[in-house]
């Protein structure tokens, strides 16, 4: 609902009607009230009341209570500790180890959980220093000037104001003075003070910061008028309609690109054809047909490198297709049409899903998430899944890349020389095929030029390294790549990496990964796939621990299993850690 919210705020700002009504429609099929389906205007005129009367009016309370409110610590609300009490050793002569110009005010505490025996050391002295009901604002007092050196200056003093409890009455306050020369009884430190006296001060706040103004972006040009998308989308004949590519139609079938309007997995249109990739990008089973249809009088370019250089108003269009487990075993059914067209902005990604009677698929920009029970390529057991359908932002995701388009904007991922070149039927080479029928152009005449990857799951094509790395690839190199969303990661699973590199994960700790660690130290663990981050995450279904994120809900099994097997004869090496 939030996601939907976002998207229909910049089709308000853009007074984008057409766009508007589409959300509103889409917010009327979501349960954010109610059990049973309200109309779309009913539902718009909820969430517009709930955000108006509740959730604006929410928020800086909301805001103020997390900046102001410190509650449930075990030991203190707030402590302020200089390094030295870590005992230590510091090597670097220029690190200052003196916490400075701190100031706490303006908070509410309220008692923390007790907790009389603690394994903690620090935690401990802090008690037996100011007794077991420790105040709510401790301070090591670590070179503060009461016993050793100076006292600090004014701009580095402790400032402590207007902080109460909940019940209104004074925070309590504890010095314990852990100076290196000072010991009382057996403790280090001590005795504990408790006068706020001498942090009765404040800071002068830090100036203002000022960003320099960004670069002006072209203006981009007024969103049509829902008259005018009704006429453009109208399809007047039979056959492709060009006149609406620079459109979102409503419907899939008004761009005239199958002769059946119920039927996207076949039989496509003039200048429509077939294309087949050699390594697909897992999706809960989903069987995928995928066509491209080219404007008249136009050709695609062949580029070794990235996807084929394609003209202004190309539409990719790929269907996703799944067994139901209660379904005809012999014919997927027809779930979702994703469109890329590539208009005079840039490419545009469009989300169409088809009805329950099969017989059309409607815009849907809003995103969903749909609980199947599905058979596997139409054998074997009965499979639960989440299917995502991602709503328009979530293409972006995977679909943009920094280095060759710029920011925001989308490319294809499939359509590249490496993928497309091989022979699907075993007998002629698809690339090839492409150019004797005047769809490609610039195809090298020498087919040793082209690149070409070997199949993941068939052993004759290529060694169990190149068919792992042709599998990560096309799973996972969209974002693991130096100009894709997860660059910072310093993991690249292009098959132009070496395996046995840091790099490609090999010995490779995590930047961060949090959960999706599972306890491992390295990304490929050479000789172990069971203590590899990768293995751990691919073969996982959780949300928080998966990858990829988005396109699946279960683990691809049988890749998994070819990945074990890649990881697992590898040369046995000791990471260091």
């Amino acid at each position: 609902v939030l996601g939907i919210i976002h998207d229909m705020n910049e089709a308000i700002s853009k007074n984008d009607f057409h766009t508007i009504n589409l959300y509103i429609q889409q917010l009327g099929i979501t349960p954010f009230f109610n059990k049973k389906q309200p109309t779309p205007y009913e539902e718009a005129l909820n969430l517009m009341w709930y955000l108006e009367n509740i959730l604006y009016h929410s928020m800086g309370n909301i805001y103020n209570f997390i900046e102001r409110e410190i509650f449930d610590n075990h030991l203190t609300g707030v402590a302020i500790a200089n390094y030295h009490v870590s005992e230590r050793k510091i090597s670097d002569a220029s690190y200052d180890p003196m916490p400075r110009h701190i100031s706490i005010y303006e908070n509410n505490f309220s008692e923390g959980r007790f907790k009389l025996f603690s394994s903690n050391k620090m935690s401990a002295i802090i008690k037996l220093l100011t007794g077991f009901k420790t105040p709510e604002i401790i301070y090591d007092g670590i070179d503060d000037g009461t016993y050793v050196g100076e006292k600090p200056t004014e701009v580095d003093r402790l400032c402590i104001r207007k902080n109460t409890t909940r019940e209104g009455a004074a925070v309590r306050f504890g010095n314990l003075h852990l100076d290196h020369k000072q010991s009382w009884r057996p403790w280090p430190g001590g005795p504990a003070t408790t006068d706020l006296a001498p942090h009765d001060c404040s800071h002068a706040t830090f100036p203002e910061i000022a960003l320099e103004a960004s670069p002006r972006l072209p203006a981009e040009e007024p969103a049509p008028l829902p008259e005018t998308v009704e006429q453009k989308c109208r399809l007047t004949k039979p056959g492709v309609n060009w006149g609406a590519t620079e459109y979102d139609c409503s419907k899939l079938s008004d761009y005239g690109l199958f002769k059946a309007a119920a039927v996207s997995t076949q039989d496509p249109n003039e200048r429509g054809f077939l294309y087949r990739l050699n390594n697909e990008l897992f999706t809960d089973y989903a069987e995928k047909s995928r066509f491209i249809f080219l404007p008249p009088n136009t050709q695609m370019a062949y580029r070794a490198d990235g996807v084929m250089d394609f003209p202004v108003g190309t539409i990719i269009s790929k269907t996703f297709s799944l067994f139901m487990a209660d379904g005809d075993r012999q014919k997927p059914q027809q779930i979702e049409t994703r469109l890329l067209i590539k208009r005079k902005s840039g490419w545009v990604a469009s989300e169409y899903l088809w009805d329950l009677e099969k017989k059309e698929a409607f815009l849907f920009l809003g995103g969903a998430v749909r609980e199947m029970r599905i058979l596997p390529h139409g054998k074997g057991e009965p499979l639960n899944i989440s299917y995502g359908v991602p709503n328009r932002r979530q293409c972006a995701s995977c679909h943009v890349t920094d280095a060759e388009f710029g920011l925001g904007k989308l490319t294809p991922i499939g359509p590249k020389a490496k993928f497309l070149n091989w022979m699907p039927d075993e007998k002629h080479n698809q690339l090839a095929e492409f150019a004797q029928k005047g769809f490609l152009k610039d195809l090298p005449k020498n087919p040793f030029d082209v690149p070409t990857l070997p199949i993941w799951n068939r052993p004759e094509t290529g060694s169990l390294d190149s068919r792992a790395k042709a599998y990560l690839e096309m799973n996972c190199a969209h974002c693991h790549n130096p100009v894709g969303p997860a660059k910072n990661t310093g993991l690249y699973l292009l098959t132009t990496v070496p395996s046995d590199t840091v790099m490609y994960g090999k010995c490779k700790p995590p930047v961060a990964a949090g959960p999706g660690t599972g306890g491992r130290s390295v990304d490929v663990m050479p000789g172990k796939a069971d203590e590899s981050i990768l293995i751990y995450r691919i073969s996982h279904s959780n949300l928080a621990v998966r990858m990829p994120q988005l396109g699946r809900s279960v683990a691809h099994t049988e890749a998994v299993d070819m990945l074990e097997e890649w990881i697992n004869k590898m040369a046995p090496e000791k990471c260091i850690k």
